[in-house]
């Protein structure tokens, strides 16, 4: 575990550290946790797999679960409704 090296709340690739941007771009796989991380990384070219609760109605909406349901998924294979 690495930290991105920006005092934001996600991963913003630009943002980031040349240090965890070579981690990332050299990494066999990337775990993504908490809601700013998908937020800030979803379909930016990462591809990680996200980890996080879903913890406001517009992303139990998106992923058709209840309030702070555990989301595990890569994002290649993720259907979100209403994007």
């Amino acid at each position: 575990m690495i930290s991105n090296g920006a005092a934001i709340t996600g991963t913003v690739k630009e943002q980031l550290s040349k240090e965890a941007r070579k981690y990332l771009d050299s990494a066999d796989v990337i775990i993504a946790k908490g809601m700013g991380n998908f937020e800030s990384m979803f379909e930016e070219g990462i591809n990680p797999y996200y980890l996080f609760l879903c913890k406001c109605e517009l992303f139990t909406t998106r992923f058709g679960v209840q309030l702070f349901d555990p989301i595990f998924c890569k994002e290649e294979r993720l259907e979100i409704k209403n994007k």
